[in-house]
């Protein structure tokens, strides 16, 4: 008896020492934090009077998105279909179809000031709806991920209006050029000037 307790007493002293410090213990790890990319609406140039003389409320819808798109998750796609995170850890600051369609009212309001812009569920009426779907948003990469992307943005915008939500426009807009480089930064900044442009 003598001896089981000569050897369970120190390892309970000692158990109760460490057990208080892990908690002070902090993990490190080689994975390096998430990089987190936004797409951010810049002041209009020359602003536009609409010349309305009654409130005109435009309801602006979340984009439909490609399969694929419609997360924060930054997925870089290939040509041939194939699919590959070649940037790991790379996020757009919250589901690209929220940051787009945030995106479309910021640069609307700065860009047509007399014009109240709405998203879905705040109760007021619309004059005018406008659906966005997102067709390309991406850079494609031809052959190896080491070379530099083409970045193609295509987005078709159908207005409509009235009580009977008669289609006023329907458009699609397309914008391709080369990346600067190939680094996510410069691909972001070359994807939000062709939302720009």
């Amino acid at each position: 008896m003598k001896i089981l307790k000569s050897k369970f007493f120190p390892s309970l002293f000692i158990t109760a020492l460490i057990l208080p410090l892990s908690g002070c213990i902090t993990l490190r790890s080689d994975t390096p934090p998430p990089a987190i990319y936004r797409i951010k609406a810049q002041p209009a140039s020359k602003p536009i009077d609409l010349d309305i003389k009654e409130t005109t409320v435009l309801l602006v819808r979340e984009p439909e998105m490609p399969a694929g798109f419609s997360s924060n998750n930054m997925v870089l796609h290939f040509d041939s279909g194939r699919r590959q995170e070649f940037y790991a850890g790379a996020l757009w600051a919250s589901d690209l179809s929220d940051l787009l369609q945030q995106y479309i009212i910021d640069d609307a309001r700065q860009t047509f000031p007399t014009l109240v812009l709405d998203t879905q569920g705040s109760g007021l009426t619309a004059n005018y709806k406008l659906n966005v779907d997102v067709l390309d948003f991406q850079p494609v990469y031809s052959g190896a991920a080491e070379g530099v992307p083409l970045l193609q943005t295509r987005l078709r915008f159908a207005l409509t209006g009235g009580r009977e939500n008669i289609l006023l426009t329907d458009i699609i807009l397309e914008r391709e050029s080369s990346a600067k480089e190939n680094n996510l930064s410069v691909i972001t900044e070359g994807l939000e000037n062709q939302l720009r442009d």
